[in-house]
Parts: structure tokens; sequence; C-alpha cells
């Protein structure tokens, strides 16, 4: 039997038995049948023409994304030995066309997510809307139970001259109560639903937030690099003899602190253990030192780093970010060294951890934790520099983060120890 059949059904029997009557109770079964029965074509329409934009952004990231990996690629082929001045700002130019492509990829995933986030919002208000109807629809249900007063059934059998009359109106009854059933259940269903979404909502805001953030950070980055430029052609007056007495100088000072790493590494932990120290637990997983925002530029003994043939394999990992970036303690530990150089020759920070490891945060602008103390996992211990010519940047192209972790004195790959 159909909805129409069954709405006239009761309406016949609600004429064999006097039942108040008014306009407005009529006027309300119409307007609430017609709410109900609207078809929603048109919120389906706006939710997949939103559906459509947020596939094209998503495909737009990608596409970023493919740029990015072959211009680092046409980057590595073309990095030779930064041993000339123009070596050096060619690298230094290639970087920065580099964070430009990330800046753009991180533009089109704000994109993205601010399109998933109207998609949901969409979403949202077809929930809320269908949920109204079916309110509506409830109401109506109840309406009719009450004109078929839902007595026992020998009662409703009784009322009638006729066993056929009798039956239509227990059969209607029970069709009534079910499909009110099946509208309670229904509303129940969609409230999950919406709460799902809500959630989902939620989830993507902070999302946004993120890359908000990440997007600045970025932006004042690319800053950075554009800033180191003009100060190394400032240091070296665009001359090549002053250049290469100031790499002569920053290679000797990197050089020492990569021995006095070593060296202090050994005596530290020696000492810590005569001493009886017991404080460095296990590490686990070190945390990230900053957020990468850029992710890693030159990995563990990545083979285009330019001052190879300088100071030998690239030890650690970097990490781009911009000037005065909070650096954090990637796990509890012991200061063994706070080096800060008086001028532009490397500045590090060595940290003691248990399990026989050791974390270095090299090309730092500066330090807040004094050597021979403990700290914990988490907390700030300086900030980042590495800008070309700025207080200790060493052998740097960029501002950035050069974290490595070493095991036994020994530097191992940290990518196995970050999460």
């Amino acid at each position: 039997m159909t909805e129409t059949e069954r709405r006239e059904q009761v309406r016949q029997l609600s004429k064999q038995r006097p039942r108040p009557a008014s306009a407005a109770a009529t006027t309300m079964f119409v307007l609430s049948t017609f709410f109900f029965l609207l078809s929603p074509s048109a919120s389906a329409d706006v939710l997949d023409d939103l559906r459509q934009r947020l596939l094209e952004r998503r495909q737009a990231v990608q596409n970023i994304e493919e740029r990015i990996q072959k211009h680092r690629e046409d980057v590595s082929r073309k990095k030779q030995e930064a041993l000339t001045l123009q070596s050096q700002i060619k690298i230094i130019d290639d970087g920065v066309g580099v964070l430009t492509l990330e800046i753009e990829k991180t533009e089109a995933e704000v994109n993205a997510v601010k399109a998933e986030i109207t998609a949901i919002q969409e979403e949202i208000r077809i929930v809320e809307q269908d949920i109204e109807r079916r309110k509506e629809l409830l109401k109506e249900y109840l309406r009719e139970l009450q004109v078929l007063d839902s007595d026992s059934v020998i009662e409703a059998l009784l009322k009638y001259a006729t066993l056929s009359a009798g039956l239509t109106e227990v059969q209607a009854i029970y069709r009534v109560e079910k499909d009110s059933q099946e509208t309670i259940d229904r509303i129940q269903e969609l409230r999950t639903s919406l709460k799902g979404r809500a959630e989902a909502f939620t989830d993507l805001q902070r999302e946004l937030d993120v890359l908000l953030t990440r997007q600045t950070s970025q932006k004042q980055t690319l800053e950075d690099q554009r800033v180191a430029k003009n100060r190394l052609l400032e240091i070296t007056k665009e001359q090549e003899e002053e250049f290469k007495k100031f790499l002569s100088t920053t290679v000797e000072e990197q050089k020492r602190a990569n021995a006095e790493i070593t060296r202090i590494d050994a005596q530290i932990r020696a000492e810590l253990e005569r001493q009886g120290i017991k404080r460095l637990g296990g590490v686990g997983i070190f945390d990230w030192p900053v957020d990468p925002i850029f992710g890693v530029s030159c990995g563990f003994h990545c083979p285009d780093y330019p001052y190879q043939s300088l100071i030998g394999p690239h030890s650690g990992i970097d990490l781009p970010t911009h000037m005065g970036t909070e650096i954090r303690a990637a796990a509890d530990a012991y200061v063994a060294r706070n080096s800060i150089a008086s001028g532009a020759g490397y500045s590090y920070i060595l940290l003691i951890h248990g399990d026989n490891l050791s974390t270095v945060y090299g090309h730092i602008s500066g330090a807040t934790v004094a050597e021979g103390s403990f700290i914990t996992r988490g907390q700030r211990i300086g900030y980042t520099g590495g800008a070309p010519g700025t207080r200790g940047s060493g052998l740097s192209t960029g501002p950035h983060l050069h974290f490595e972790v070493r095991k036994n004195g020994i530097p191992v790959n940290p990518t196995g120890y970050l999460p």
C-alpha cells in the first residue's frame, strides 16, 4: 500500500467516527506532509558542487608536490661543493625556489581544507533539515494515532458493524505505530550522523589552524633566506678572495666543534657514571626539536651536502625554519655543552641522554639552558639560527636547525629515532 492510499484509508476511517477538527489542524497536516515530501535535490546539487571543488583542490596539492619533487631533483643534480662565492649564492637561490614551492603547497592545502570544511557544513545543514522533516512527520503520525483511538484490538473490532471495517482500523493502527517507530529510529541515526560530522568539522578546524601557523613560519623562513643572501654578499663585498677567507675560517671552527663534541660526549658520560648519577632514563623515541615545517632539506649522509669535501659526510639532518624558532629538548637530558660562538662561527648545544645516546643542536643563535643542568623532554633549550653571516651560523646556506643523534659518540641517522 502506498503512502497516499494509507492516508486515504485513515481519512475514510475518521469519517466513520466523529472527532473534533479545525482549520488549523488541517493546514498543519497539509504543510507537514508537503515539508516532508519536498525533494532535497537542490541541497544535493550544492553538496555535489562542493565535493567537486574539494577534489580539484586536492589535485592542486598533488600537482605542487610533484613540482617540488622535480625541483629538488634538479637542485640535487646542480649542487656542487660550495667552494666559491658564486656556487654558494646559487645554493641559496635554489633554496629560495624550494621554499617558495613549499609555501605554494601549504596554500593549496589550506584551500583544500577550507573546501572540505564548507562541504561538511553543507552536509550538517542537510542532515539538520532531514531531522526537522522527520520530526514533523512523527508529529503527524501521533495525530493519526489519536484519531484512530488505539484501544484494545477487541474494542476496535466491536466499534464497527462489520468485521472488515474493524480489521481495517486495527491494521491502520499497527501500520501507524510501525511507521512512528521507524521514524524515531531514523531520527536517532541522523543525530548520530550529525554528531560524527560535527566532530569531523572540529578536527578540520584544528588542521586549518595548524596549516595557517605553518604558513606564517614558512613565509618568515623564506624572508630569512633572502636576507641571508644579501648578508653574505655584504660580508664578502662580492669578492671571491674575501669569501675564501671567510670559508677557510668557518671550516676550521666547525672542525674543532665536531672534535670537541666527540671528546666531551665520552668525558661527560664517564664522569656521570663515576659519580653514580642515574637520572638519565631510557629514551624510546625522540621528539622533534622543531616543527618540520619544510621537512628535511638535507638528510643523514645526503650525497649533495655541499661541504662534504671540507668537513666530511653530513652527520645529521637539516630542518629549515625561520630565525629565532624555539628549540625543544628531544628527551630528558644532561646539558653537556653550550657553545655559543662570539661571531659567525658554529654554535651548538650537546645533550647527554640515557641508552648511550646524545643529541646535537647546531647553527643556533642562542641558548636558554646552562651547562651541567638536567632538563626535561620538550623543555626550551635555545633558538635557531643558520642564516649565513649571522651569529652561530657556521657553514650554512640558509636558516635551519642541524640536528644530530649519536650512539656511543658516533653519529647515526636521526630519522630512526623520530616519530
